[in-house]
């Protein structure tokens, strides 16, 4: 299930206690409005999801990347298809989709996911994880899912998950000490609408994630597979780290995301400057700290190539506000202040 748009979509995180094993908790796992992470997809080859088992070191500093995303939390107002999920308190953005999630201080659910003139994924009771979770334990849950895209698909989906490991994880980006690891197995019943007649496939995903302190969402996550096979194989290999334009606030052009934000801080107007290939799924957001939303600008309103977008904001209460910028082909968010 998670193939279509949540390899990015274990939206969860740590905490790290020196000398004791990680227990994960609503308090520093739900994801945060505002956050973005750069999310890097590797080679599969050379990649076996590694030991289980208390105090283990599993060293993945030779990960290749093949490509690369970010990962943009926000509320679900904040997106365009907010009314299918009105249930969601948070959403995210990763290419080339939205995802929808539930977040309390027990659970956390995701919901579903769109992609625009694709696919419109609907979950029920797909649980990420209960908290709290720690190296032990162990849950299992019956989902349920609606796919409408050319024909309807329906899946059944048996989910159980595992606190299978605790210890230390080397990546590329660096060393990560007492991290939890957490093993989802999935067995997923699709059943297919075609031409007038209904068939099952049976498969089954296996999601490994190791979470750490400090990020809302898996460090390293790996998946393996039997879908069109008769053998298990590694489909999926991605990890995760802030991406570093929102640590801190930006009175210039971002070379990474072509935004421009000026004057920051602003008192009476703030500027928003950037190119696009293709304006008509584009949307802006500017929130508060809260998720609420103080100003959406659709891309009926933006042009092909150079936009100059001005956004009063006379009327907000002094702070910290976020810019979303999403389209087809980025996703930026950006801090600014608006100081009198």
């Amino acid at each position: 299930m998670r193939k279509y748009l949540l390899f990015s979509l274990a939206i969860i995180a740590s905490i790290q206690v020196v000398h004791a094993q990680p227990v994960l908790t609503a308090a520093n796992f739900n994801p945060v409005i505002g956050e973005q992470f750069y999310g890097y997809t590797a080679d599969t080859a050379g990649v076996t999801y590694g030991l289980t088992g208390a105090a283990v070191t599993w060293n993945y500093a030779f990960l290749h990347d093949i490509s690369s995303d970010t990962v943009t939390y926000m509320s679900c107002a904040a997106t365009p298809y907010c009314d299918s999920f009105p249930a969601s308190n948070i959403a995210w953005f990763a290419t080339p989709g939205y995802g929808y999630g539930i977040t309390t201080s027990g659970i956390f659910v995701e919901v579903g996911s769109y992609i625009a003139g694709s696919i419109d994924l609907h979950f029920r009771n797909y649980v990420n994880i209960a908290y709290p979770f720690t190296y032990g334990n162990v849950r299992t849950d019956t989902a349920y899912a609606t796919q409408y895209a050319i024909y309807p698909n329906y899946y059944r989906i048996i989910d159980s998950f595992f606190g299978d490991g605790y210890g230390t994880l080397i990546l590329p980006t660096g060393t990560y000490s007492n991290v939890l690891r957490k093993h989802t197995a999935e067995v997923t019943a699709d059943t297919a609408y075609y031409m007038g007649s209904y068939s099952v496939t049976l498969y089954r995903q296996d999601f490994y994630s190791w979470f750490d302190t400090g990020l809302h969402t898996s460090v390293l996550d790996i998946t393996t597979d039997t879908a069109g096979s008769t053998a298990t194989y590694v489909s999926h290999v991605s990890y995760s780290a802030h991406a570093p334009h929102l640590l801190g606030v930006n009175n210039s052009a971002n070379s990474n995301t072509g935004l421009e934000v000026f004057p920051n801080p602003a008192g009476n107007i703030v500027h928003l400057k950037f190119t696009l290939d293709d304006p008509r799924q584009a949307l802006i957001t500017l929130e508060d700290m809260t998720g609420r939303i103080a100003a959406t600008i659709t891309g009926d309103e933006m042009n092909n190539g150079m936009n100059d977008i001005a956004i009063p904001v006379s009327g907000l209460p002094e702070g910290m506000y976020i810019v979303h910028l999403i389209s087809s082909d980025k996703s930026v968010s950006q801090k600014i202040i608006v100081s009198r």
